[in-house]
C-alpha cells in the first residue's frame, strides 16, 4: 500500500492510495487498485496515512472536512473473504478505542498522529 496525498485526480492534493499485490510465483508486484475517498476534494490529503492487515485496508484523509475545517477522516475497506473466523477482540457499544502508531528512525522514537474510534 502506498499513500499519495498529493495526487490530484479529484482536485489539487485530494490524494489517493495504491494497493499492490505480490505474485508469489514470480515475486513481482502489480497494482491491484487505486483507492480514492468517495467524497474527496482538493486539499484533503487522502493517503497521508495507510495501513494494511488481515484483509483490512485503512486510509487516512488528514485534512478532510467533517463538521469543521481539517478535522480529518479515515476510510476502512474490509475484504470480507479474508476476515479471521475467530475475532481477536469484540467492540462493545459505547467503548472508545485509541490507536497510536510509531516507528524508529535512526534510533529515535517518532510518533505519528493517533486516532480514537467510538463504537455506537
Amino acid at each position: 500500500m502506498v499513500g499519495t496525498p498529493a495526487d490530484s485526480d479529484a482536485g489539487a492534493n485530494a490524494g489517493a492510495a495504491y494497493l499492490y499485490r505480490e505474485d508469489r510465483t514470480t515475486l513481482l508486484w502489480s497494482l491491484e487498485r487505486k483507492l480514492v475517498g468517495s467524497d474527496s476534494v482538493a486539499g484533503d490529503d487522502y493517503g497521508r496515512g495507510v495501513a494494511v492487515g488481515e484483509g483490512t485496508v485503512a486510509v487516512g484523509s488528514y485534512l478532510h472536512d467533517i463538521g469543521a475545517l481539517n478535522t480529518g477522516a479515515a476510510n476502512v475497506d474490509v475484504d470480507t473473504n479474508a476476515l479471521p473466523t475467530t475475532p481477536i477482540a469484540v467492540a462493545q457499544p459505547g467503548e472508545t478505542w485509541n490507536f497510536q502508531a510509531w516507528y524508529r528512525d535512526g534510533g529515535t522514537s517518532n510518533f505519528t498522529n493517533g486516532v480514537a474510534v467510538l463504537f455506537q
